[in-house]
């Protein structure tokens, strides 16, 4: 298959690359500020706030730092994160795909290698993005990362256990 210079490439190139490089970003396009289900508006905004500082409280727990550097820049639909010196993000993100079948946004321009993105909005749960934080764990741990695995997991474990809005029943 060849393509002329200048000529867009096939709907099957950019398929590929949608999976591995712009899941979180293309999930911005489709689901913009519209709500799913029977939410309004708040509810899906305290959801999103909800599953995003469950995201940022894995990061801490990681030691890795996110791009935003001030709470008045934090995103509830996105997080882009610093990878630790001498590592590759676009390494981890590749390894993420090829070997657990994960998605994460790559870092654009010249963040290009040093961050990787986690997008969190949409119909996501805590527990879709505990499998997510899960997910990255062991790809990092794979690639010699200084992390613990479970760290991140367990940090917004207690996040989404502390805020959950469903009522605890008591035992019998």
């Amino acid at each position: 298959m060849s393509a002329r210079r200048g000529s867009p490439p096939s709907r099957r190139v950019i398929s590929a690359a949608a999976r591995r490089t712009w899941g979180p970003t293309s999930a911005i396009t489709r689901c913009g500020n519209r709500t799913v289900g029977p939410e309004t508006d708040r509810p899906a905004t305290a959801r999103h706030f909800r599953i995003a500082e469950g995201i940022r409280r894995a990061i801490a727990a990681w030691g890795m730092t996110l791009v935003a550097h001030s709470l008045d820049l934090y995103s509830d639909t996105v997080s882009a994160i610093h990878v630790p010196p001498g590592f590759d993000s676009n390494t981890l993100t590749g390894h993420a795909y090829h070997t657990y079948g994960v998605s994460c946004g790559v870092g654009l321009g010249p963040l290009d290698g040093k961050v990787f993105r986690i997008g969190h909005l949409g119909s996501m749960t805590d527990v879709m993005a505990l499998s997510g934080v899960a997910t990255l764990e062991m790809a990092m741990a794979d690639l010699g990362y200084p992390i613990t695995l479970g760290a991140g997991v367990a940090a917004a474990q207690d996040h989404y256990r502390a805020t959950a809005t469903i009522p605890k029943q008591k035992a019998a």
